[in-house]
């Protein structure tokens, strides 16, 4: 007989242990942090980082965080609690301006280049994601009878446009948008920023560092280096241009004539020979 797995091996990942269908309360700790007056809010889109980003705030803040829910009701049909903190909202500018927010409320807004986006979505809504109501149901039964490159040109028409929505009409407001891609290259550096300029609130290093340390793309994937792949992984790659590996020149067609002036927007193309 093989030897009993120690304690730490039958332990579930933070995020799942933190709100799993057993038991919704978090973890007992005393060491959360507090939620200034107001609420903060973590604004992005699908398959912008959000697991993650949602891992470190349910660390750092514990049972002040809310859960999000599909189609965003935690927002759009229940009243926003004050000294909360909402993460993984994918709202635009214009239905973030239309809450009832209490005093004091400050969001972040994070966003992704779009292609990545793209990819990250066509593996994750093919394979691995949750199918948790009718419309992703739809489209992983479609996903599974198209070729690749009929299914990436499918999800741009019908998926990508609900994540550029949101890009437009944050970047057009002139606030201040942050980006996955920077998080990627120097996770310390922008996630203190993020909280600093959205929030307003000064992270302390050692905890942000030891935060980041258990919610690493190595950790979260089990073991994997970024770059390396699992199509059955919800943390599939962790890089960013891994569209260039998927995109085939009809695809590259279509996705410019849709969504360039987003790429120039967001900083991430300076024109359209991409």
């Amino acid at each position: 007989m093989g030897s009993a797995p120690n304690k730490s091996s039958q332990e579930k990942p933070f995020l799942r242990r933190l709100f799993n269908a057993e038991d919704k309360s978090a973890p007992d700790r005393n060491d959360y942090l507090p939620v200034p007056e107001g609420t903060l809010f973590h604004v992005t889109h699908w398959k912008a980082g959000s697991q993650w980003v949602r891992a470190i705030l349910e660390d750092l803040y514990g049972p002040a965080v809310v859960a999000p829910q599909s189609f965003e009701a935690q927002v759009l049909t229940k009243p926003i609690e004050a000294k909360k903190v909402y993460m993984c909202v994918y709202v635009s500018k214009p239905e973030m301006s239309a809450l009832v927010l209490p005093p004091g409320t400050k969001h972040f807004v994070l966003i992704r280049d779009l292609r990545d986006t793209l990819i990250s979505a066509y593996f994750s809504i093919r394979q691995t994601h949750e199918v948790t109501n009718p419309v992703m149901a739809k489209w992983r039964n479609i996903l599974t009878k198209l070729n690749e490159e009929e299914g990436l040109l499918y999800l741009m028409e019908v998926w990508l446009n609900l994540c550029g929505v949101i890009q437009r009409t944050w970047l057009d407001s002139g606030e201040k948008v942050f980006r996955l891609e920077d998080c990627m290259a120097n996770a310390k550096g922008t996630v203190s920023e993020m909280f600093q300029k959205g929030w307003g609130i000064t992270l302390d290093p050692k905890l942000l560092e030891s935060v980041l340390a258990r919610h690493s793309f190595q950790k979260l994937s089990g073991g994997r280096e970024r770059g390396s792949e699992d199509t059955k992984s919800h943390y599939r790659k962790g890089v960013h241009g891994d569209w260039q590996n998927h995109f085939t020149p009809r695809i590259k067609s279509r996705f410019k004539s849709l969504y360039n002036d987003l790429l120039l927007m967001g900083g991430y193309e300076k024109d359209s020979n991409w």
